[in-house]
């Protein structure tokens, strides 16, 4: 996830074309195209063993809710998961299937040949923590996601962003001495300084965007005993976030400076001819 798909081949044709490196806003853009070309979205609940205890499990394909229907206490969240795939084939709209189900409570999940433009998940359950939204290629240039809604102060609450361009983005919080504001707050302060906007509630649930990225995957898991939410969401319907007026600043300068240097190469490249 979120590496450039892209052949050294052609990456390399493409550069001899130009007589010197691509411009970054050029890089973006071609990479941000092979970005788009998955046909499906994977949910993980829980992980594999775990067993629900008294919960809540909700899947939300493009704003239609699925359920488990029910379960038996003790249920293991493969089981639960099984039971929200058979209702999903049900609908006559979407199918699923189990995810690698050898290591992973994850479902694949497709609208006809195409992937779903969003998904959710949403568990609250003492024995099952930790979820995740993954587009293979494609993504969306929104994520939502739940804080928590207690802690123990015996363990870590972590989210992971996987974006492109850019990687994997991780943030651990360290639940000790905190209360569960505190976590969250900590939470949105160190995203926020890695330029990221989460606008909703100090606890959540948050809108999450960062202009000129798109979200790959976001998973949020926990140590701490309290933590028992588990809601995250990927949202490839809406547009990016538009640009602010720093942001529109500091695009014309990129779009300057790569000018500039593709210029030069070209003169450069006249002048040994």
């Amino acid at each position: 996830m979120g590496a450039n798909r892209f052949p050294k081949e052609s990456l390399t044709s493409h550069r001899r074309r130009h007589h010197g490196p691509l411009p970054a806003v050029a890089v973006s853009l071609l990479a941000l195209s092979a970005w788009s070309l998955s046909p499906a979205g994977i949910i993980e609940l829980g992980v594999k063993g775990q067993k629900a205890g008294g919960s809540t499990f909700r899947v939300v394909i493009e704003g239609r809710v699925f359920t488990e229907g029910s379960h038996d206490p003790n249920e293991p969240v493969e089981s639960i998961r099984d039971k929200i795939i058979a209702n999903i084939n049900a609908s006559g709209t979407y199918t699923a299937s189990a995810h690698n189900p050898s290591t992973l409570s994850a479902m694949l999940i497709m609208r006809g040949s195409s992937e779903p433009n969003r998904l959710e998940v949403f568990v609250d359950d003492p024995n099952i923590v930790g979820a995740y939204i993954q587009y293979d290629m494609n993504g969306g240039f929104h994520a939502h996601l739940y804080g928590v809604n207690t802690v123990q102060q015996n363990g870590t609450f972590e989210v992971d962003f996987t974006v492109h361009p850019g990687g994997v983005i991780s943030h651990v919080i360290n639940t000790a001495g905190k209360t569960a504001a505190q976590v969250n707050a900590e939470l949105v302060a160190d995203f926020t300084a890695d330029g990221f906007v989460f606008d909703g509630p100090p606890s959540g649930p948050w809108d999450i965007s960062k202009f000129g990225i798109c979200f790959g995957k976001i998973e949020m898991k926990a140590t701490d005993t309290g933590v028992h939410i588990s809601g995250v969401e990927l949202d490839a319907s809406s547009s990016p976030s538009i640009p602010t007026l720093s942001e529109w600043g500091l695009i014309a300068l990129t779009i300057l400076l790569s000018a500039i240097a593709v210029t030069l190469i070209r003169r450069r490249a006249r002048r040994t001819i």
